[in-house]
């Protein structure tokens, strides 16, 4: 059996259409990176799920889940290194968290010029992130106006200063930043922990305008609606900055065309993620039978949702409980 990873899986499924080229490979890696995506999109798999905690803006009735991307580190050129010479470079900044959640690529850096013997770039001011989760910092290097390239990692979240000494190389090896924020959805109820925990109530927007008119007061959120997947709408607004927690699921990150490389799925899937990239391929090459092949992946897809897409492995039992308004057990076990 093949590898489970972005290399062996891009070199088996393009050889199996018969097209091992260097432009089809990268096809083909495109393919895999668009199936894990829309197969991670189709069902709340419990191996997406998290736990991510935000804080809040004190007095804000609207309030993202999202972290917001970092801002612009200081850059300049010194003496050393191995980077082309006479060469502009930018340089970015992302967050990663302890769930491996990272977000898209921050505000670039001021342009910075290369030139002989200064063939280093020194990084300064580098972010650093309010975020409970954040343990890192990542960065990327774009060179003249290119692709934004994985640099190397700053392993904390209390370094400010790196070396950029050397280019990464321009493939599809290459690791680049999210191109889209990788929280989904929410799972539940977001809360917040503590002695007591509170779990916060879902309400529909125009409930809490109807029932609440005017600007909300200040307070510990009682009830949330959702404007967007990743934005509440919070009553009362918080009145410091508390800390939310919350479970939700994540978007898979990219893969590259590596053996370290390892798709955001169970192996399980991985027959659906083939027929999507057959899938796609037959589009491409515009054959006959593209519109049978899709209509067999969207009924695969539902297939195997219903084999490995179970919420709960754990024992079952029927118990007789009272329960709310809402139908959550109020009596503890």
């Amino acid at each position: 059996m093949r590898g489970f990873n972005g290399k062996s899986l891009v070199d088996e499924w393009a050889a199996e259409q018969s097209d091992t080229s260097s432009a089809h490979l990268s096809r083909v890696l495109t393919y895999v990176n668009d199936g894990i995506l829309d197969i991670a999109s189709r069902h709340g798999w419990k191996t997406h799920r998290r736990k991510g905690k935000k804080i809040l803006t004190a007095s804000a009735e609207e309030q993202e889940l999202k972290t917001t991307a970092p801002t612009a580190p200081s850059v300049a050129v010194s003496s050393g290194g191995s980077l082309t010479d006479a060469t502009v470079f930018n340089v970015y900044v992302t967050y990663v968290d302890s769930n491996g959640y990272e977000t898209p690529a921050g505000t670039a850096s001021a342009n910075v010029t290369t030139a002989t013997p200064n063939l280093q770039i020194d990084v300064t001011s580098i972010p650093v992130s309010p975020e409970p989760l954040v343990t890192a910092r990542n960065l990327y290097l774009q060179k003249a106006s290119g692709n934004i390239l994985y640099s190397q990692q700053v392993a904390d979240n209390t370094t400010t200063t790196a070396t950029i000494d050397e280019e990464p190389t321009d493939s599809d090896v290459t690791a680049r930043p999210p191109e889209y924020d990788q929280i989904r959805k929410l799972d539940g109820d977001p809360f917040f922990e503590g002695s007591p925990e509170l779990q916060l109530v879902n309400r529909t927007i125009d409930q809490m305008r109807y029932l609440h008119k005017g600007s909300f007061s200040d307070g510990t959120p009682q009830i949330y609606g959702l404007i967007t997947d990743t934005n509440l709408l919070l009553n009362p607004r918080p009145s410091s900055a508390l800390t939310l927690s919350y479970y939700y699921f994540k978007r898979p990150p990219m893969v590259t065309y590596q053996t370290t490389s390892i798709p955001d799925l169970i192996p399980e899937l991985k027959p659906l993620l083939r027929f999507y990239v057959m899938m796609r391929g037959f589009e491409f090459r515009d054959r006959n039978g593209a519109v049978s092949k899709y209509n067999q992946y969207e009924a695969m897809v539902l297939e195997y949702i219903s084999r490995f897409g179970q919420r709960r492995d754990g024992r079952k039992i029927v118990s007789d409980r009272v329960g709310d308004s809402d139908g959550y057990e109020t009596t503890s076990l």
